[in-house]
């Protein structure tokens, strides 16, 4: 009588644990989805080199490449614009940067990283036109993307000028991203940019995603 008595008062002794358990282990099934797409969030973060806050404690961003910076040019950007002679190898120069932007109607092709929720790639990436300088986008009917042989040789067509006829992809390497733009006059234009990753230790998450992006498949 006294070892079941004994017996009984271990178990209401045990039951708020056990009771504890058990709610934990509901609580971590019913977000498990949750907790995998977090766990490999930070684990993109950790790869990337991104800085981290984990309640009190804080990890600074890891910066672990060592580069040889050149002496800086005396000169820096002016809103100045006084006469200067041009050198011969200015000018040849300058007529090429003015042909470009003759040729593009000063129309530059951009893009910015984010962190990438998805599975196995590193950076989201937003590609984007801005006009330049006396630049307009009025003229712009639409834009062709295409990525290559990762993103299976598709063409992504783009239509939203309000927002500089953006795309939106997913990647784990670099690329070169190909873009062609159609004017109202027929004529198009080929505009180039080379995706890098080199500013991704300080890439933003991206939390709200323009749902007239087009979002091609990752790399």
């Amino acid at each position: 009588m006294i070892i079941l008595a004994e017996a009984e008062a271990n178990i209401w002794t045990a039951l708020p644990t056990i009771l504890w358990v058990a709610l934990i282990a509901a609580i971590l099934s019913l977000l498990r989805t949750h907790l995998s797409q977090l766990i490999s969030h930070l684990v993109t973060r950790v790869r990337a080199g991104a800085p981290m806050k984990i309640g009190s404690v804080e990890f600074g961003a890891l910066h672990t490449e060592l580069h040889q910076m050149p002496t800086a040019i005396d000169e820096c950007s002016s809103a100045h614009q006084d006469f200067v002679p041009m050198t011969p190898a200015a000018l040849d120069i300058n007529g090429t940067r003015l042909q470009h932007y003759n040729e593009t109607r000063r129309i530059m092709l951009v893009h910015r990283l984010f962190l990438s929720s998805r599975p196995n790639q590193v950076y989201d990436v937003l590609i984007y036109l801005v006009p330049h300088y006396e630049g307009s986008l009025v003229g712009v009917t639409g834009v062709e993307y295409f990525f290559g042989g990762y993103w299976a040789n598709k063409v992504f067509e783009s239509y939203d000028r309000s927002h500089g006829f953006p795309i939106l992809t997913s990647a784990y390497g670099t690329f070169l991203c190909c873009a062609r733009l159609s004017f109202n006059d027929g004529t198009k234009q080929n505009l180039f940019r080379y995706i890098d990753f080199e500013m991704g230790a300080y890439a933003p998450v991206l939390t709200n995603k323009e749902d007239d992006a087009k979002k091609p498949n990752s790399a």
